[in-house]
């Protein structure tokens, strides 16, 4: 006799296999998609947003840096990072930001980042936030991650007049789209707040051009003082000293787009004095000293041409075309005629 089962819901070997085979696409469709991505973004500039809207030039534009790194054991082969969903009602795209940067193919452990031009208009104690979203196709598509960052307040902040910079730029390298733009600013902080503010931005005009000059990365060489040490790639520093600080600040850019003129370069920095934030003097921005980035040249250059290049033989070659379709279709009207000959006996 039949040894019988006890009662209850038996599964056999094949049944198991396949519910196991569903159960692995199911739980990473319900695994969150930062997990799956596994690439990581942090913020590496200030947490809060400093203006001068009533400074001359009017300083209300910042850029706004993201540190992106790929976690993964595997190469990400198209990676797109966007900023958006502003809230707050104060911050913004800056006029010519788009808000995405395509980075292409990261290598596993890579890190790059990402810059972007962000304008304030007015002050707030409002919190103002945005989202970060990293993709791994080209938008419109779901991110793989998001993350919110938020600047604390907006506020408003004064000149340190005898706190000048200079600059020098370089570039583009070569002279056409594509190149490199270097604006290498130096100065010094003078004696330091106790915050031990840094705050950096090679620009801060809203006439400056987001959409023709792609912020690529910075150098910041501090020296002269306990501060001293070379830092890559962050906006943001809160200084341990408050000895007075030299720095060499290179920041580079790659040419994207054309201008019709040239874009004028507004550096600044955001520095602690006493108990107040003030930022570097602007009173060269205008007086010419400042040497303007050049519009680059684009030397890419559309042809119109025929082949084949001589009209007789475009007009043979067509009608040779004609001749085959009109015989093609001739051929199968004769095979599906409703005539019918005769033959006669004989």
């Amino acid at each position: 006799m039949p040894i019988r089962s006890k009662p209850g819901i038996h599964c056999s070997r094949s049944t198991r296999s396949w519910i196991a085979r569903l159960i692995v696409p199911l739980a990473l469709l319900a695994a969150p998609a930062q997990a799956q991505a596994q690439l990581t973004v942090a913020r590496t500039s200030t947490p809060i947003f400093y203006t001068d809207v009533g400074n001359t030039p009017s300083l209300q534009c910042a850029y706004a840096s993201y540190r992106i790194t790929n976690t993964s054991g595997v190469t990400q082969p198209d990676v797109w990072i966007g900023i958006g969903s502003f809230t707050g009602g104060v911050v913004r795209l800056a006029p010519g930001e788009d808000g995405l940067i395509h980075f292409g193919s990261m290598a596993p452990g890579e890190v790059r980042n990402a810059y972007f031009y962000l304008q304030a208009p007015s002050i707030t104690a409002v919190a103002q936030a945005h989202t970060v979203s990293i993709y791994t196709s080209k938008p419109p598509v779901a991110a793989a991650v998001t993350q919110v960052f938020s600047f604390s307040q907006v506020v408003s902040t004064i000149a340190a007049s005898a706190n000048k910079v200079t600059t020098v730029v370089t570039g583009p390298k070569p002279p056409g789209l594509g190149g490199v733009v270097t604006i290498t600013v130096s100065g010094q902080t003078g004696t330091i707040g106790a915050a031990g503010i840094l705050a950096l931005s090679p620009a801060t005009d809203t006439a400056w051009r987001p959409d023709a000059l792609e912020m690529l990365g910075c150098t910041v060489t501090l020296s002269g003082s306990p501060n001293a040490g070379v830092h890559t790639d962050s906006l943001y520093y809160v200084l341990p000293s408050a000895s007075a600080t030299d720095y060499v600040i290179e920041y580079r850019f790659r040419a994207v787009g054309t201008t019709a003129a040239p874009v004028a370069v507004t550096p600044i920095g955001y520095i602690s004095s006493g108990t107040q934030i003030k930022h570097t003097s602007t009173g060269n921005f205008l007086n010419g000293t400042l040497e303007p980035i050049e519009p680059p040249s684009n030397f890419v250059t559309v042809t119109k041409q025929v082949t084949p290049a001589s009209r007789a033989a475009m007009v043979a070659t067509s009608q040779a075309a004609v001749a085959k379709w009109a015989c093609t279709w001739r051929m199968p009207r004769r095979r599906h005629s409703s005539h019918t000959s005769t033959a006669s006996p004989t």
